[in-house]
């Protein structure tokens, strides 16, 4: 890790560390999010404190890589303090866990192919749903 990076390259590589795709569909979900619900300040203080606060330690053995908290585990924060607002909730729940589980099934495919790509912010965002889902904010 390069401690003399600039501010704006350390704040930018938390929403562009993936890619275009993964930030123009993170950017899409949170102002879906931010509109759609009227979110305030402190539900985006809050989103963002659940998705710091994942313990890294847990996953550090498994794993060369740690986690990023980006703008995604925000978004799955968001989302998970937003599923109680949903009409239909299973449905909700069944769309955001196909969206965590992707990327890993991406990952285990170009793996078994040989191909070495890191799925290392599935846990990251796995927490950050459950852990909003029961603490609403």
């Amino acid at each position: 890790m390069q401690l003399h990076a600039r501010v704006t390259a350390r704040i930018a590589y938390s929403f562009f560390h993936a890619g275009f795709l993964h930030a123009l569909v993170n950017v899409y979900v949170f102002l879906a999010c931010f509109f759609i619900f009227n979110l305030r300040l402190r539900h985006l203080i809050l989103a963002f404190a659940i998705a710091a606060s994942f313990p890294i330690d847990l996953i550090a053995h498994y794993t060369y890589m740690a986690p990023t908290v980006g703008l995604s585990a925000v978004c799955y924060a968001l989302l998970g303090s937003l599923s109680h607002k949903a009409v239909k909730r299973f449905a909700f729940h069944a769309w955001v866990v196909a969206f965590i589980a992707l990327p890993e099934i991406i990952h285990y495919i170009f793996t078994a192919i040989g191909f070495n790509v890191a799925a290392v912010n599935t846990p990251l965002h796995i927490y950050a749903y459950i852990l909003a889902c029961l603490i609403p904010i």
